[in-house]
């Protein structure tokens, strides 16, 4: 078991679209605080992978592409805001960011990192499948996102 905060894995961060310009630096640079952060939380209530990952994989990408890999791997073929793998990769959607940052008056940043923070939730042994768990995990990704939101430029 890793001691609390030490999660620190090497990372990978693309973004699959060309045509959407994202503070990619902001990123880069607030991912290991991301990592300890939720190191530092409790882990949910499954089991926590995140001792055994030392490598993370952050795919930004659009609406179409991730509604075929949720029909691929989930048969859902709705866009959805982020998929987790339980080997690190995460694939977050810059589409419904962009709608749901809308939505709530403020940055597609904020949102896409309120996006990295569930899906590493989920790594961490959280899951949002029944409503007692949803809100716990939702509780806490939302306090993760206020302390770390304020280091953005």
């Amino acid at each position: 078991m890793l001691p609390r905060n030490a999660w620190n894995p090497e990372f990978e961060l693309q973004n699959c679209l060309a045509n959407v310009e994202l503070d990619l630096e902001f990123f880069r640079s607030i991912i290991p605080r991301a990592c300890r952060e939720i190191s530092a939380a409790d882990p949910g209530p499954g089991d926590s992978l995140i001792p055994s990952l030392s490598h993370l994989e952050i795919a930004i990408l659009d609406d179409p592409e991730i509604a075929r890999i949720h029909q691929e791997q989930m048969n859902d073929g709705s866009p959805t805001d982020v998929i987790t793998f339980h080997h690190g990769e995460l694939l977050i959607s810059a589409d419904t960011a962009r709608r749901e940052a809308g939505a709530r008056k403020w940055p597609t940043e904020r949102e896409l990192l309120l996006y990295l923070i569930h899906g590493m939730l989920h790594l961490h042994g959280y899951n949002d499948m029944e409503t007692a768990d949803r809100d716990a995990m939702h509780r806490l990704q939302e306090s993760i996102l206020e302390r770390l939101w304020p280091l953005h430029p």
